[in-house]
């Protein structure tokens, strides 16, 4: 069981790690404020229920590619809303 955990730990870790390095900035430390992250999450998602409209997606994977460390925060913001 210690083995099993020890490689998803593992396979976890290294997918992660390949998302920052996916983004133009690779820096773990966000570039917005936190707080401005979390709403703006929260408001991509009310534009995605609200509006029906395929434009939230689009801006998330746009900051996604931009900085890894505010589209973390900007999960946090969707998960809000849910």
């Amino acid at each position: 069981m210690k083995i099993f955990l020890t490689i998803l730990i593992i396979l976890f870790s290294t997918n992660v790690l390949g998302s920052y390095e996916k983004s133009q900035y690779k820096g773990k430390k966000a570039l917005m404020e936190k707080q401005y992250s979390i709403d703006t999450g929260w408001n991509l998602e009310w534009l995605k229920d609200c509006a029906n409209t395929s434009k939230s997606r689009q801006m998330r994977d746009k900051i996604k590619k931009i900085s890894y460390a505010d589209f973390k925060n900007i999960q946090k913001g969707i998960a809000e809303w849910k």
